[in-house]
């Protein structure tokens, strides 16, 4: 289910001026030389998709806050490390736990155990030394939120009864890591509808990578011609000059607006 979500335009712009990316842009555009646009072409993807996840993580939250009026746990699908800083802040009150590159075998163990809750949260708080109990309950209290990066998780088993709820807070160029984070909820032993919302914001990178992604035609096409695939490929190199053609657009629109 897509759905549309504000970003800061501010923050945006401050993150794209501070890197550099309209510069890269006008390379990738105009430079003959192919190592020179390979090199700005992987500089403006990661500036752009990081700067974009900044700019509507306040309202990423916001709209997993509203779910959980209504929801009881959520997995939330994410990448750059800015980002989940930002939804740790605003989502504290529900206890948000990580599930990424950077925690240890323990530490994913531990955001496992507090997003699953009843019998295996007790079985890790009985398998551990606490200096005290309330060091032990600061650190183990239970999860309604579960943070994951987009490329991690694989193997991982057992959301499926606690969560059939997912969030795509930032997007992937590739189709299929968005289908391997659904399977963490979507998969055999689920007992309720599988539902994931793919949160797009109208500036940044997110135009883009949804046009790829095909993700407005997502919900009809299955009805108009199931056998046609969700997700069609699009040329790297198309890819990298729709981005650099959308941050030149977004600069000449800046200009244009009287002061």
């Amino acid at each position: 289910m897509p759905h549309r979500v504000d970003a800061d335009e501010s923050t945006l712009d401050e993150l794209l001026e501070q890197g550099g990316a309209f510069a890269l842009a006008e390379t990738i555009l105009s430079s003959s030389d192919r190592k020179e646009v390979f090199t700005a072409s992987g500089e403006i993807d990661m500036q752009m998709r990081r700067a974009t996840g900044v700019a509507k993580a306040p309202y990423v939250a916001a709209f997993v806050d509203m779910l959980l009026e209504s929801e009881q746990k959520v997995v939330l699908f994410g990448w750059h490390r800015a980002v989940y800083s930002i939804w740790l802040e605003r989502l504290a009150e529900h206890n948000p736990v990580l599930y990424t590159g950077s925690e240890s075998p323990m530490q994913k163990e531990q955001s496992r155990a507090r997003f699953m809750g009843g019998d295996e949260l007790e079985q890790f708080r009985q398998n551990r030394s606490w200096s005290s109990c309330a060091q032990m309950e600061e650190a183990t209290s239970e999860s309604r939120v579960l943070i994951m990066s987009l490329r991690s998780g694989s193997g991982m088993d057992g959301i499926q009864h606690m969560c059939n709820v997912g969030v795509f807070g930032e997007l992937d160029w590739s189709p299929g890591i968005h289908d391997q984070c659904e399977g963490r909820y979507h998969r055999d032993g689920q007992q309720n509808p599988a539902v994931s919302y793919f949160l797009v914001a109208d500036v940044g990178s997110d135009p883009v990578v949804a046009d790829v992604l095909n993700l407005k035609e997502q919900g009809s096409r299955p009805i108009v011609d199931p056998n046609r695939p969700l997700f069609e490929a699009a040329d790297v190199s198309d890819r990298m000059k729709k981005l650099a053609e959308s941050v030149l657009a977004k600069r000449k629109r800046r200009r244009a607006v009287p002061a």
